[in-house]
Parts: structure tokens; C-alpha cells; sequence
């Protein structure tokens, strides 16, 4: 890495972390590895910070069913384990095919948001800060778990649950009252519940909806000035998915429920996606960011399970797997991933 956001140390730490993980390796990289070890306590110190990090993954692997690899890891964060990934053999990747990363991100918790009941006399407002997520216990016993970077106010009146996520991410878990309906406003869109847990995604311009379980219905509220969009009133039922773009018509899909509320778990996934796409979801979770330098790189597909919250470890990760290269830029606050 040219940068020098992580200390030669550092990099050399990652280095070995991968190639020992890599189906590449021989009995000349062990040795000069051992070598490497043991000319430094420090050597020791960085690779040991290296396996702890990154020891909670199962396995990751750029060959197989990625469905079923999000699944197994997934699955992997309800238990206790200590296995480690094995890391993609460098032959196996190149721009334009899927390659699997992993990053052993912390994603912090608010403890001052964790958990805490919203009194029904006033609207109260609740936000996460960049790498913060939160759960909120609601008067009526609704749980609302929160994404980073995320504001939502609630107001609950006698004959209405009223909330509105301003920003980011969501997840509603719903306590039954039919004479009560919950409803959530968001992007231009208002998600009403009875006894129901739902995913909202609020964007740039787009919000995703996700039905967990139960129903919801979703309707149009607004459109803009310049793209003045007719009311519509969509139902789901669980499983899917509701995309609604300003201009255009609600879509509706089947949701890959796993990928779409991983987050709660602290891990964010991705299946075979553009490169720009996945660092504007990873930008999502840390103050310091991560631009394309060169813009033809965001066409390049990733795949994988990552945690999020560090955009140095995740372009680490990118330069290992990927034809780029990384540096700060002059004010030290933002990674410019270019071609190398």
C-alpha cells in the first residue's frame, strides 16, 4: 500500500496473513516467513492482531455456490467459533470475476442507545453516529434495531404509532395492535404494519423495503416537482422486496433476506456487485472514505462477507485481491483507490 495509513509493519503482517492462507503457498514462503517472525517482536505483535481479527469468519473462498457461503457465514455468527478463513488463491482472481474478500471489521455499539424505552408523551429522536448500530425498545414493545449513520423519531399517540427514519437503515420488529396501526415514513413513502418485522434502507435517492414476516403495505406519499409520480399503494408479503426510486414505479422482487438484515450481525454482504456499488455501502460505516480514483474500476464485481468499519482493512483487502493500489489524499482523510 503506498499509503501510509498503516505502518510498514502492518503491511507486511497482511501480507503473510493471506499468503499462508493461499493454496500458492511453499515451503520457501514458510521459511522465509518464520524468518519474518522472529526477527521482531513486533512482527509477532501485528500478526497476531491480524488472526484475531479475522479468526471469527468460517471459511471464504472464490470457488462455489456464493449463496451458499453467505449462508453458512452467516449462520457462523450464531455460535462461538475460532476457525479460520482461507484465503482466495491469487490465481483465482481477476477484474471482472467475483472474488471473495473478508475484512475483520469492528462495528461499534451505542451504549447509550442500547436498549432504552420511548415514552408516549412527546416524539423522541434517536440516532446513530458512522459505525454505531443500536436497538431501541419501544413503549408498546416494538424493537427497532438501528444501522450506522441512521436518524429516526418517533411519536406515539393514543390511536397511532408514528415514526420516521430520516437517514439510513432500519430493522422494525412490530408488537401486535390492530386498533394501532405503526406506521413508518420514509423516502417519500409511508410502511404500514400490524404484527410484522420489516428492513428500511434509506439512500440516495432510493429506499429499499424488505418484508421479513407478516404484512405491510406500502404507499407513495409524494413525488418530486421535476418527476411528479401518480400515488401507488403496493402490498408484500414476507420475502420480498420493494424498491422505490423517486421517478419511476414501485419494484417489487424476491428478497435475499440473509443479505438484507445482515447487517444486525455486524456483517455486510455483497453478490457479485460493482466495486462502486459495494464502497458506497462500506463508505455507509466509517468516517474515513473510499473514492475511485480511476472510475472504470467500479465496474469490477465483488463478492463476499465483510465487517464493516475500518476503510483501510477493506482496501487492504481490495489490494490483495484486486489490480488497485491506495493513498491518502493531502488531507489525510480519504482513500483514492486508482489501477495499479
Amino acid at each position: 500500500m503506498t499509503a501510509e495509513y498503516d505502518t510498514a509493519v502492518e503491511k507486511e503482517a497482511a501480507f503473510w496473513f493471506a499468503r499462508l492462507r493461499s493454496d500458492e503457498l511453499g515451503e520457501e514462503d514458510r521459511v522465509r516467513f518464520s524468518r519474518w517472525l522472529a526477527a521482531d517482536t513486533a512482527h509477532v505483535s501485528a500478526y497476531a492482531d491480524y488472526q484475531g481479527l479475522w479468526s471469527d469468519l468460517d471459511e471464504v473462498a472464490a470457488t462455489g455456490p456464493i449463496l451458499a457461503m453467505r449462508r453458512e457465514a452467516l449462520k457462523a455468527t450464531r455460535r462461538p467459533s475460532r476457525a479460520r478463513p482461507r484465503w482466495v488463491p491469487m490465481g483465482a482472481i481477476a477484474a471482472g470475476v467475483a472474488a471473495v474478500l473478508v475484512g475483520g471489521w469492528i462495528l461499534l455499539q451505542s451504549p447509550a442507545l442500547v436498549p432504552q424505552a420511548v415514552s408516549s408523551s412527546a416524539p423522541a429522536t434517536y440516532r446513530t453516529e458512522v459505525g454505531e448500530r443500536s436497538s431501541i425498545t419501544l413503549a408498546d414493545g416494538s424493537v427497532v434495531q438501528l444501522n450506522t449513520d441512521s436518524v429516526l423519531e418517533v411519536n406515539y399517540v393514543d390511536e397511532r404509532r408514528d415514526l420516521r427514519l430520516l437517514r439510513g437503515q432500519a430493522l422494525f420488529e412490530v408488537a401486535h395492535d390492530r386498533n394501532r396501526p405503526f406506521v413508518v415514513e420514509a423516502g417519500g413513502q409511508t410502511i404500514t404494519a400490524l404484527g410484522t418485522a420489516f428492513d428500511v434502507h434509506v439512500g440516495a435517492g432510493e429506499t429499499r423495503v424488505t418484508l421479513v414476516e407478516g404484512r405491510i403495505e406500502v404507499r407513495r406519499v409524494n413525488g418530486t416537482r421535476l418527476f411528479p409520480v401518480a400515488p401507488e399503494v403496493r402490498k408484500l408479503t414476507a420475502g420480498e422486496q420493494l424498491v422505490a426510486i423517486e421517478e419511476r414505479p414501485f419494484v417489487v422482487r424476491r428478497a435475499d433476506l440473509e443479505k438484507a438484515v445482515s447487517w444486525r450481525e455486524g456483517r455486510v454482504v455483497f453478490s457479485d456487485e460493482p466495486l462502486a456499488q459495494v464502497i458506497e455501502e462500506i463508505n455507509r460505516y466509517s468516517t474515513r472514505k473510499v473514492v475511485l480514483g480511476d472510475g472504470d474500476l467500479g465496474e469490477m464485481k465483488v463478492s463476499g462477507v465483510f465487517r464493516p468499519g475500518s476503510a483501510e482493512r477493506f482496501v487492504a483487502a481490495l489490494e490483495i485481491g484486486f489490480p488497485v493500489e491506495a493513498e491518502l489524499d493531502q488531507r489525510r482523510n480519504v482513500v483514492v483507490l486508482t489501477r495499479r
